[in-house]
């Protein structure tokens, strides 16, 4: 999921999915381009499995995918 999305960002979008019986328990991996200290500790704390910026390392991007489908 993208931090910076339209009307909403991804940290409260991701609020609003752990709200959610049927969407609580689904990894979601954040990949943005915020990439100062601050943003990654702020989306580590918001509870994304990964939190991955841009440019993408497509490697990272894979292993992120599949720890969360372990």
């Amino acid at each position: 999921m993208d931090i910076n999305l339209p009307g909403m960002n991804g940290i409260k979008a991701l609020e609003r999915l752990r709200e959610m019986k049927e969407t609580r328990e689904i990894p979601v991996i954040a990949l943005t381009a915020n990439a100062t200290a601050r943003d990654i500790k702020m989306g580590e704390a918001a509870g994304f499995h990964a939190y991955l910026t841009k440019p993408v390392d497509v490697s990272t991007l894979l292993d992120s995918i599949q720890l969360a489908l372990d």
